[in-house]
């Protein structure tokens, strides 16, 4: 992938103690950042690394060792003082850390803005001809590097490092979790009466983007068949905003199913994910969290592209309809936010990949 440097040359590496990581996309861009996070950790060993996330993604950074320090970066709440005063005193908080570079990953404006309050004397940032004309004037250091379809994504999010010579190579996707949080997972498998004495499979079915998901009769008829093929539970993970719609999967199972949703936290979800046997999914969050905790997959894909949103390697099976217009990356249908080719996706071929990766 070709960059060129817009603004800065080399940056001087003598003084990088204190980095900012600024990652304010959602939950999967926090995961897929993980590897650049990951090759900053070992090229500065010593260096001190703060990310500042939205709220929703904290707790999957609290855990992470390679991250020393977390900073929230959710637009304020509030009227217009108190959104000042929280605003002053988040800038002297990052003034007070004194950071030696800043880094975002983010194209918005929010990021700069965040970038410029911290005080980094070295700001390193995508260049963005389309955002508001300042935003390239608070950063140092820019560089181009237009996106080239079919990259993976956390490979994209490691060429700003590339093309400023602070990595070579990315480190792993990864993420941990602690035993606290093993810990409040289990508990909830107990509340909700999992059994624990059994594997069970985690299900995604639903996203921020309805597009990308399939129809309530798809997820029934995949959650019996895994319960009248193989006996396992199969747990329904997802947002409060998802609850009524697994409820309705629920009522239309003739066979139990434990639904999730809205009841725990993103950290709890990913302890959960981390206890499964597999994890069943749409393109969201779940996937990228899945992968980072080394859990094979089954990742249902139909307008967005899996070359650049799938996880990688033998264990995770990408399913896609066979559809001369899939990928068309569109929001929909001619952006109409229903994807045709996923309501008449044959579950049979979702059906094979789960066969395949519970050795069937």
């Amino acid at each position: 992938m070709s960059s060129t440097i817009v603004k800065g040359g080399s940056l001087n590496r003598d003084h990088i103690s204190n980095l900012l990581l600024i990652q304010l996309g959602d939950i999967g861009d926090v995961v897929l950042t993980t590897p650049s996070i990951a090759a900053l950790r070992r090229n500065f060993p010593q260096s001190k690394i703060t990310i500042a996330v939205r709220f929703k993604a904290r707790e999957l950074m609290q855990d992470y060792p390679l991250v020393d320090e977390i900073l929230i970066g959710d637009k304020l709440d509030g009227n217009l003082p108190m959104q000042w005063s929280q605003t002053i005193n988040q800038i002297r908080t990052m003034r007070r850390a004194k950071y030696d570079l800043a880094i975002d990953f983010r194209t918005g404006t929010r990021g700069a803005i965040m970038a410029r309050s911290s005080g980094a004397p070295q700001r390193v940032a995508f260049y963005e001809k389309n955002e508001a004309f300042w935003r390239n004037w608070v950063f140092t250091h820019l560089a181009d590097i237009p996106y080239q379809l079919g990259t993976y994504v956390a490979d994209y999010y490691h060429q700003i490092l590339c093309a400023f010579d602070l990595s070579n190579s990315p480190g792993p996707l990864k993420l941990v979790v602690s035993p606290a949080m093993h810990a409040r997972a289990d508990q909830i498998r107990r509340r909700k009466e999992i059994p624990e004495a059994l594997p069970y499979i985690v299900l995604q079915p639903f996203s921020l983007w309805s597009y990308k998901e399939l129809t309530i009769d798809h997820y029934v008829q995949i959650i019996e068949y895994i319960d009248k093929r193989y006996g396992i539970p199969v747990v329904i993970a997802g947002g409060p905003a998802d609850k009524h719609k697994a409820e309705r999967i629920e009522a239309l199972c003739r066979c139990r199913t434990f639904n999730l949703c809205g009841d725990t936290t993103i950290g709890e979800m990913a302890a959960l994910v981390a206890q499964s046997r597999l994890f069943v999914g749409i393109d969201s969050a779940g996937i990228h969290i899945a992968a980072a905790l080394e859990r094979p997959t089954v990742c249902i894909f139909g307008p967005s592209s899996p070359d650049s949103w799938a996880p990688r390697g033998s264990s995770h099976q990408v399913v896609q309809p066979d559809e001369p217009c899939t990928p068309c990356r569109q929001k929909g249908c001619k952006d109409t936010e229903v994807s045709l080719c996923l309501q008449r996706f044959p579950v049979a071929k979702i059906l094979a990949a789960i066969e395949h990766q519970l050795g069937d």
